[in-house]
Order: structure tokens, then C-alpha cells, then sequence
């Protein structure tokens, strides 16, 4: 019903935010890492982004990325999420539990820690 544009906010009010969407698209043509992805899986968002920078190896869902530059795709895999609720749900709920399973502060810290002693 409803689009949201936020162009910049603090730490405190994006954790809510995330809460509000069904959708978090990111559409940088450079992304390093991923924390806003795995932010918005989090909190049981439906992510999509462009296939590129760390996306692809975050998501771990192929047919939620789309090409740089392709606003048609973005938007087609947004209409397919809305005409499928199921889907839609069952994506909620990966993208949750690979938040849980991957991306804890406990299992970044010790694999921060497995880098730095295999580097010293």
C-alpha cells in the first residue's frame, strides 16, 4: 500500500524501520559486505538486491538478486512476493533463520578470531 523512501537515519530508528517493511531492495552498484542485508533479515524482511559486491554470498537466494541497473526486475520479483503471500512468508522465514545460523555477533567474532590467529 504504501513505499517508504528513507534516505538517512541513526542506527536506532533504521531497527525500527526494518519492522515496518515487507521489502528491504537494496540497489547499490557497490556493496562490500552486506550489513544492511542482514540487518533487514533480522527482522523477517524479504531482501532483494543487485547481484553484486557481497549480496550474492549474504543472500544465498539467487532469484532475489536482480542486475544493476534493472528496475524492472527489482519490480518483478517485488509482484511476485506480493501475488504469492506463501512464498513470500517462506522466504521471511529463511532469510531469518540464515540470519540466526550465520550471522550472530558470537559467529562473526569467531570468525574474525579463526582470520586473525590463521594470519599471525
Amino acid at each position: 500500500d504504501k513505499l517508504i523512501l528513507l534516505v538517512e537515519a541513526d542506527i536506532e530508528a533504521m531497527i525500527e524501520f526494518y519492522y515496518l517493511l515487507d521489502f528491504f531492495v537494496l540497489t547499490t552498484d557497490r556493496e562490500s559486505f552486506g550489513r544492511t542485508l542482514i540487518e533487514a533479515m533480522t527482522k523477517s524482511c524479504v531482501v532483494l538486491a543487485t547481484n553484486s559486491g557481497g549480496a550474492p554470498n549474504v543472500l544465498e537466494h539467487d532469484e532475489n538478486l536482480f542486475p544493476v541497473g534493472d528496475a524492472e526486475a527489482a519490480c518483478s520479483l517485488i509482484r511476485k512476493y506480493i501475488n504469492d503471500k506463501d512464498m513470500m512468508d517462506d522466504m521471511r522465514e529463511k532469510y531469518m533463520i540464515l540470519a540466526q545460523e550465520k550471522y550472530t555477533e558470537k559467529k562473526m567474532i569467531d570468525l574474525l578470531e579463526k582470520l586473525y590467529y590463521s594470519i599471525k
